[in-house]
């Protein structure tokens, strides 16, 4: 899981890096309309990829929310820091959501770079969490 994690955030970041030069390179001349429509187009592919990631992070919160409905003790404690830390993860993909939804031509590039920054480390939290998690149910069985 971890390895088609790591290919989706990659392959997410060369889409957004594809589409930014699109858009760079669509700004020369009297074309700024088009490099307007161009970023729009970015923005809600980009909208999008953010949304799946928050529902993947979603997932994993009602996964774990569900074991711990059955969970004691130290097991219990260790899922609700798992929980407490997805939540946190999907709290910064939102804030990105929404500095991608208010990113203009002139902010698109600081946005887009942030937001690969935090795609990044929300991906690998994610792992290592959802890892810990597997680790720590499988060992309880």
């Amino acid at each position: 899981m971890k390895t088609e994690n790591l290919k989706q955030a990659k392959g997410f970041m060369l889409f957004i890096v594809w589409m930014l030069a699109i858009v760079i390179t669509s700004c020369g001349g009297g074309q700024k309309s088009e490099a307007k429509k161009k970023l729009e187009e970015t923005r809600q592919l980009t909208i999008q990829n953010l949304n799946k990631m928050k529902i993947d992070l979603e997932d994993r919160i009602s996964y774990i929310d569900k074991e711990l409905e059955t969970a004691v003790g130290d097991i219990k404690v260790k899922l609700e820091a798992a929980r407490t830390e997805l939540n946190a993860q999907k709290d910064a993909l939102v804030s990105e959501l929404e500095a991608v939804k208010d990113a203009t031509l002139e902010t698109w590039n600081d946005v887009v770079k942030k937001a690969s920054e935090t795609i990044a480390k929300v991906n690998s939290k994610k792992n290592e969490v959802s890892k810990s998690v597997r680790e720590m149910l499988d060992a309880k069985k």
